[in-house]
């Protein structure tokens, strides 16, 4: 990889983690806005549904938060993403 190319892929990279963070920051402040007194409540009382109800929200995230990133990853950087271009 030629350094100019190297400089581009790590500001890319950067930059990704940076809106991921933002997406993440805002996903638990909505977690915890809308749905920590419930979580609370079942975490106190029924922790066997609280358990499930936990995995559940955390495996929604991983695909919400990686299908988010993948779609504005497009948006920003078409070129790199097309079917074409990728090697097998």
């Amino acid at each position: 990889m030629k350094r100019p190319e190297l400089k581009t892929e790590l500001r890319v990279f950067a930059a990704e983690v940076v809106v991921y963070g933002v997406f993440v920051s805002g996903y638990l402040w909505a977690l915890h806005r809308y749905l920590g007194g419930w979580l609370d409540h079942l975490f106190t009382d029924r922790r066997l549904a609280y358990a499930v109800v936990a995995l559940v929200l955390v495996i929604a995230q991983g695909i919400l938060l990686e299908q988010l990133t993948h779609v504005l990853a497009q948006w920003i950087m078409p070129k790199r993403f097309r079917r074409e271009d990728r090697h097998p």
